[in-house]
């Protein structure tokens, strides 16, 4: 790309999609002249060349350093909308774990077994669940409807208290406080049905076009040039 060109691709692919649009819209005819050069009285075949026009803008527009540094964002912003949404599912799922439930998707057998082992510990008079935290989401799937599966990192937080023989031994004043602990348990597997996988991909797109900035300066530019495309094609070959 030239150097002065780059600030006018986006602009002329806008302006001469707008320009078909709007013709369009109007009913708008071509002149006959156009700075004392006389038209074709066949229109398609300036249509064809308004078509070439349009294709060739188009082509500059997507190969040009701003469409290529926003298309890279918008995916990564994708990606990342996708990430939150299946940690919203699995922190949900989890949930289901203090309800006496069983997860929906994940597998918490192994939760389940840690917790228990806790639980009977020899230095501990009770423990109870407090919280189960998903982590390392950036592992998660977030790529296409084929990976549907996947595996997670959990903590287990949970609160205790000490049996009055270990907290003389730590703390003479550690028998009357619950104390807080955590635990981590890689490798959580979980698996989501596909109505689930449309779910998340609808709602990460939701949330892109609601707050990504870039989204207009691309879609906008591609949406235009995408009608006018067609009425050009079709004007062309009348």
């Amino acid at each position: 790309m030239y150097e002065d060109d780059k600030d006018k691709v986006r602009r002329n692919l806008v302006a001469l999609s707008g320009f078909i649009l709007v013709s369009a819209y109007l009913g708008l005819k071509l002149p006959n002249k156009v700075f004392e050069v006389q038209l074709p009285s066949e229109t398609n075949k300036i249509w064809v060349v308004v078509s070439a026009a349009l294709a060739y803008a188009f082509w500059r527009f997507v190969h040009s350093e701003e469409a290529r540094k926003a298309r890279s964002s918008i995916a990564s912003q994708y990606a990342s909308s996708r990430v939150q949404v299946y940690d919203f599912l699995i922190s949900r799922d989890l949930k289901r774990v203090f309800h006496a439930k069983s997860p929906r998707w994940v597998n918490a057998s192994p939760i389940k077994a840690r917790l228990e082992q806790e639980r009977n510990s020899s230095q501990y008079q009770y423990v109870r669940l407090t919280a189960l935290v998903p982590l390392n989401t950036q592992q998660w799937p977030h790529k296409g409807f084929e990976r549907r599966s996947g595996s997670t990192e959990v903590e287990i937080q949970f609160a205790f208290l000490y049996t009055p023989e270990m907290a003389g031994d730590i703390h003479p004043n550690l028998h009357n406080m619950e104390q807080q602990a955590r635990t981590r348990i890689g490798e959580q597997t979980f698996t989501f049905p596909r109505r689930i996988e449309f779910f998340v991909t609808f709602s990460s797109l939701v949330n892109l076009l609601a707050r990504s900035e870039l989204v207009p300066e691309v879609l906008i530019p591609y949406g235009m040039a995408a009608g006018a495309g067609v009425i050009a094609l079709v004007r062309a070959l009348n």
